[in-house]
């Protein structure tokens, strides 16, 4: 099962509202481990559970279903392929879906009646009538994950009368023992850092540096952390290792906060 560092309060309430049928979403920033949550949650109750991204590329027919040919000797004849979300409602899996800031009205049109508390419908219309209303399976259970609107992310403001739907619970950036332990659990020291704890303080004192500033295009996340600390590992060097898994992604002033903590070397 996946480790679980801190976030016992997120989990508790996350474990309340799910167990009792409410869907949920998840607000913060980018990389805090939102969906890792839901996965710990979902591997402790041994429960299946899908995870899409509600990004601009995301399509009805994904989430829906769609018809698609299939070739039966010398014929071709069109079959229905259930989409992720339909599939889940079926069986009764946990359905994440990520970036909801980011996703298309056409898709949140469909999620309205599915996340209603008080009488959740669902339906596949492009199926034909036999799909108009699909039972929901008791066990489904709907997560939404998204960044804060006004955060420096360019994301849409979730629609209040959606967003109403669900419980709201909020994860901000780890307490920096518990992203430190975070951070050890993929490091192995190197010749220049002898100690684990040593090294992993410092990148978790580079990080908060960050964060400290509000250009979005220069925070190192825990999720920015853990791939750091996996390419040091697989690398040996903590500024190559710097280099391919954070500074690449970032805007080149994300050099200052390493001068700042690891000098030039």
């Amino acid at each position: 099962m996946t480790e679980l560092i801190g976030r016992k309060s997120e989990l508790r309430l996350l474990e309340a509202a799910l167990d009792s049928g409410i869907p949920v979403a998840l607000e913060g920033p980018t990389g805090v481990g939102k969906t890792y949550l839901v996965q710990h949650y979902a591997q402790a109750k041994r429960r299946n559970f899908t995870v899409v991204s509600g990004s601009a590329g995301s399509t009805v027919e994904h989430l829906v279903g769609f018809w698609r040919p299939e070739s039966n000797g010398n014929n071709v004849s069109l079959v229905w392929q259930d989409g992720v979300l339909t599939h889940s409602v079926r069986y009764g899996d946990l359905f994440v879906f990520e970036e909801l800031s980011r996703a298309p009205q056409d898709i949140l049109g469909r999620l309205f009646s599915l996340t209603d508390t008080v009488n959740p419908s669902y339906g596949a219309p492009e199926h034909g009538n036999g799909d108009l209303n699909i039972p929901i399976q008791d066990q489904f259970r709907f997560i939404a994950c998204f960044n804060s609107y006004g955060a420096g992310y360019f994301v849409s403001k979730v629609d209040v009368a959606f967003l109403n739907r669900f419980v709201v619970i909020k994860l901000g950036y780890p307490p920096e023992k518990d992203e430190i332990d975070i951070i050890k659990l993929h490091l192995r020291a190197t010749p220049s850092f002898k100690d684990d704890e040593d090294l992993a303080t410092n990148m978790v004192s580079l990080a908060n540096l960050s964060r400290k500033q509000e250009d979005t295009g220069c925070i190192v996340s825990p999720r920015d952390g853990v791939l750091w600390a996996k390419m040091i590992t697989a690398l040996g060097n903590i500024k190559e290792a710097f280099e391919v898994a954070v500074a690449n992604k970032k805007k080149k002033e994300i050099w200052s906060f390493y001068r700042d903590v690891f000098g030039s070397a």
